[in-house]
């Protein structure tokens, strides 16, 4: 084959990439012809390439089981409970400091005796 020749085939080969699992193909046994037919009809409709509608349908559908089977975890209260009970608290301290200043305020017989 002459230069040209050869870069001529190197332009029209799949574009060489440093990614280990881009460079050798991937098969799955076990699909039937009906599943195959109907993944490549999908990724026909929305113009894509057969290999990307299929990595894109198995990420889809691996995150939406995974957020479903992974339960949530309880970390605490939120900001804005942790803010709510905090306002609750200065209230109630707000209140107690009311009614000593009122107790103080009293003379001290009318203390003693609770009028």
């Amino acid at each position: 084959m002459t230069d040209k020749t050869t870069e001529k085939v190197r332009h029209m080969a799949r574009p060489r990439t440093t990614e280990p699992s881009l460079t050798k193909p991937w098969s799955i046994r076990g699909i039937t012809h009906e599943t195959r037919s109907a993944a490549t009809k999908a990724a026909r409709d929305i113009k894509i390439p057969i290999g990307e509608w299929i990595e894109r349908s198995l990420l889809s559908t691996i995150q939406t089981q995974y957020q479903k089977e992974e339960p949530k975890k309880e970390l605490g209260p939120t900001t804005d409970q942790m803010l709510a009970r905090l306002m609750e608290s200065q209230d109630s301290l707000a209140k107690r400091l009311e009614e000593m200043s009122e107790k103080q305020s009293k003379p001290l017989l009318a203390r003693i005796l609770n009028r």
